[in-house]
């Protein structure tokens, strides 16, 4: 699943998505650990502890390559989307998704800020592979997609903004 503010630039996804196969997801990840970014009483829905993300790198669901195995159904989407079918995980009292305070001391202390699904999906992946990113998170260079920009990508030209196809006959 890719967003609709990006554009493929390459068709070179074989080895990305051959490590989605193995461990059923790949993303990219961003600086923000996932316990600075998610509402602390997200953590007590799914009886963690905030303190055990610390060091957790976040992932963006903007980007995601989830491979169709029982194992992303089951231990990935069914978590994830429960809690985003229940307002107490999803936003706990008190979360906002604005007036984030990156100036804390340490960076992995809760900014103020909650990311809803994004926060969801990473304390899953978190609990899935033990508070370790590294199984599915790509690299920079890895990535196949930029994000659109209108003045490039676009022409005012309806015609060379269209799609052909050939002819089926």
């Amino acid at each position: 699943m890719i967003d609709v503010q990006y554009i493929f630039t390459s068709n070179e996804i074989h080895n990305i998505v051959s490590r989605a196969e193995k461990d059923g997801i790949v993303a990219w990840p961003i600086n923000q650990p996932t316990s600075a970014l998610t509402h602390p009483r997200m953590f007590d829905y799914f009886n963690t502890k905030q303190e055990k993300f610390f060091f957790h790198r976040m992932v963006q669901p903007n980007f995601i390559i989830l491979y169709n195995t029982d194992t992303v159904h089951f231990k990935i989407m069914f978590h994830w989307v429960k809690c985003a079918l229940v307002p107490n995980c999803i936003a706990p009292i008190g979360a906002q998704n604005s007036g984030c305070r990156f100036d804390k001391k340490p960076l992995y202390r809760y900014s103020g800020c909650h990311r809803y699904d994004m926060s969801a999906l990473n304390v899953v992946l978190g609990l899935m592979f033990d508070f370790s990113s590294s199984h599915y998170s790509a690299k920079e260079e890895d990535k196949f997609f930029r994000p659109v920009d209108t003045e490039k990508d676009f022409t005012t030209d309806a015609d060379k903004n269209s799609t052909t196809f050939p002819d089926s006959n």
